[in-house]
């Protein structure tokens, strides 16, 4: 099972990309088909119109989800990937001897890296408006974090 698991993270980071780039030029078709005028409400108080999107918009509010979650998970596949051979011991990961003897910072690299993308992702969700991407960013990458963080290595046990 849990080499089932790690073929499945290895896979996803090798073909994910490819899922991120489909869902982004969805989400970027859907916003082409998307009348200026739906998506911005035309009734009701200012905060209103600014707080609670139109149909539309949550539509795409909804894709840019997706396509946020599926980046968010090929770039947690890519740390896992890329430190699975010689810098993580975990038992599931496979081969659990040291084998890059520079590797000591990467666990804590991809733990500042994850945030960062965070911030980023998170930011850039709000600035448009879409809520519910923001808060998936803020659940799925921070919980990426404490997991990656969480790993043992040759230099943290």
């Amino acid at each position: 099972m849990t080499a089932l698991l790690m073929l499945l993270f290895a896979l996803y980071a090798v073909g994910g990309w490819i899922a991120v780039l489909v869902t982004f030029g969805y989400l970027l078709g859907a916003l082409a088909r998307t009348r200026p005028v739906d998506l911005m409400r035309h009734e009701g108080p200012r905060a209103v119109r600014l707080l609670f999107p139109t149909p539309a918009y949550l539509r795409l509010d909804r894709i840019a989800t997706l396509c946020l979650v599926l980046f968010d998970l090929w770039v947690v596949s890519v740390i896992l990937l890329l430190g699975q051979d010689g810098v993580f011991t975990e038992d599931w990961m496979g081969n659990a001897r040291m084998m890059d003897t520079t590797a000591a910072s990467y666990q804590d690299d991809a733990v500042h890296g994850l945030l960062t993308v965070m911030g980023w992702t998170c930011g850039f969700a709000l600035l448009f408006r879409w809520w519910t991407a923001a808060v998936a960013q803020l659940c799925v990458l921070s919980a990426a974090a404490w997991w990656v963080g969480s790993f043992e290595t040759w230099w943290s046990g």
